[in-house]
């Protein structure tokens, strides 16, 4: 008939067009029929969603969604059905999960039922319109009407106290299908001002106080990488949580009882250590920080094998800190107070690290900034070159001096102001100073040299019964341990002795009096 008959009559369908016709007007458009078959089909799909055993068949579903479409009756008919059932599902299913479980748990049956939801529509062969509808439904219930749930503060910030970062980011990407990501950026700048403050202002822990910021930043910086996708607003809201925090002023015993900000100063402090004891000293600092602070992925804790490396790469984090401090002369008077007693006491780890540090700072804030830092490395190395002609002077001169004195000339305007201490200097020592002023006027007429004898440094040698030593101390200490080369070996210097002797202010000698009181004449050499 298809091929010969119904060819020829165009009014007539085909023998398979015209089987549906009838079936879907005598059987499916009969009335109970019809909604049982549809009822039918939806309770298929609830029983798939709820996990059932009464579904023995699913191939029963697949094969009357086909029905559907043979029949042309998808569109109308069984779409609307499962779409309204769907609703009623999700939302029943939201308002309850929502209110039982905690904010993790619920984001997280979330994404297991959106994933759920997608594969059965591949399953059963579900119209990608059909698709399109259910994952609208899905947003309207589970993220547009839950939102109060999805953004409650308490719960939000206990996800990030606990540093939850899978939830997180369940919770961004079930929040961003409704473009509704950026609205953490309430809970998370609250955390953020709250968590910082809370270090900046802990005068128990100040001196970790840098540490504990760059562990901050930086699982606050792979929450915002990882979990929040890099989302623009809530990368804004960090910089800026940070910058209100770290500046903030509070009157505390710490810096006795004024408004100035202590975060450029123990910034200050943290580079020197990082410049005076290199890698190791900071590997440890950040150890004993991480055992008791944030807890890292182990990707984000490991340390390059390179120590010049690690340095540059901590110098960068604590750059990256300094860009948050408004008060910047506050971390110049510091720094420049510590690099003063790097240069002069030959503390640096590294020269390239000091180096290093300074082009950052001059990038960061501008030639004016790093003058004065500059012009004081210009000195030491102009001191080396006044040294160096100083010794070939007294070389061509045949002359042996009894102390080996090495000299640093420093601009007074670029150097920190040192008081000046007054202090009866050994003979020996005057000599070999007044030798070198000489020679200094010699060459540099109209100068005039201010000897900071609270600067100095020596190193000493003593004699012992068991045998010599080396003392590396201080020119104070060193004053004091010369006197017991003019007394007998039976005498004993008094403290009251000592400051005669010395012309020392008590203020000085106060960290002396324990040990000098009553030091004996073999304490040390005549040398």
């Amino acid at each position: 008939m298809d091929q010969s008959y119904l060819l020829r009559s165009a009014a007539n369908p085909v023998i398979n067009e015209m089987g549906l016709i009838l079936f879907r007007t005598y059987i499916f458009s009969e009335c109970q029929l019809r909604s049982r078959i549809l009822q039918g089909s939806c309770d298929l799909v609830d029983y798939d969603r709820n996990g059932a055993q009464n579904m023995a068949n699913p191939d029963l579903l697949r094969r009357a969604i086909g029905m559907f479409h043979d029949l042309g009756v998808y569109t109308k008919a069984f779409e609307p059905q499962i779409l309204e059932d769907s609703s009623s599902f999700f939302s029943s299913w939201a308002d309850r999960d929502s209110a039982n479980k905690p904010l993790a748990q619920f984001v997280e049956a979330c994404h297991d039922l959106i994933q759920s939801e997608m594969k059965r529509c591949d399953l059963f062969s579900l119209d990608s319109t059909t698709r399109r509808e259910l994952s609208s439904l899905v947003d309207e219930n589970l993220v547009t009407r839950q939102k109060g749930a999805l953004l409650n503060k308490d719960s939000v910030l206990d996800l990030l106290e606990d540093g939850d970062t899978k939830a997180l980011e369940q919770l961004y990407t079930l929040l961003q299908r409704r473009n509704m990501g950026g609205e953490l950026r309430e809970a998370f700048e609250s955390y953020i001002i709250d968590t910082g403050s809370d270090i900046v202002f802990d005068e128990k822990r100040e001196a970790e106080m840098v540490v504990r910021l760059l562990e901050l930043k930086r699982i606050l910086d792979h929450i915002w990488k990882t979990s929040f996708h890099k989302h623009e607003t809530l990368g804004h809201a960090l910089r800026e949580s940070f910058e209100s925090f770290i500046n903030k002023t509070k009157k505390t015993a710490a810096n006795w009882g004024t408004d100035n900000p202590k975060p450029g100063e123990m910034i200050a402090k943290h580079v020197d250590m990082i410049l005076r004891g290199g890698a190791k000293t900071l590997r440890a600092s950040l150890s004993a920080s991480r055992s008791t602070v944030f807890n890292m992925d182990d990707d984000d804790n490991e340390a390059g094998g390179d120590e010049d490396a690690e340095i540059s790469a901590q110098l960068d984090q604590v750059l990256d800190l300094f860009r948050f401090v408004h008060g910047k002369a506050v971390f110049e008077a510091f720094y420049k107070r510590d690099l003063a007693r790097r240069l002069l006491m030959a503390r640096s780890a590294s020269a390239d690290a000091e180096s290093s540090m300074l082009t950052r700072l001059k990038n960061e804030c501008g030639s004016n900034f790093t003058h004065n830092l500059e012009q004081m490395f210009k000195d030491m190395e102009l001191a080396r070159d006044e040294m160096t002609s100083y010794k070939n002077r007294l070389s061509e001169r045949g002359l042996i001096p009894d102390v080996d004195l090495t000299v640093n000339v420093l601009s007074a305007s670029a150097w920190p102001t040192y008081p000046d201490v007054a202090v009866n200097v050994p003979d020996s020592i005057s000599k070999a100073v007044r030798d070198f002023d000489m020679h200094y006027n010699s060459k540099h007429s109209g100068r005039k040299l201010t000897w900071k004898h609270n600067l100095a440094h020596c190193q000493v040698k003593a004699s012992f019964p068991k045998g010599d030593k080396e003392f590396m101390v201080s020119s104070f200490q060193a004053i004091v341990l010369l006197l017991f080369n003019d007394v007998d070996k039976s005498q004993l210097l008094s403290y009251i002795d000592i400051q005669n002797a010395t012309g020392l202010s008590k203020s000085c000698q106060i960290s002396l009096s324990r040990t000098i009181d009553r030091i004996p004449l073999t304490s040390a050499s005549r040398r």
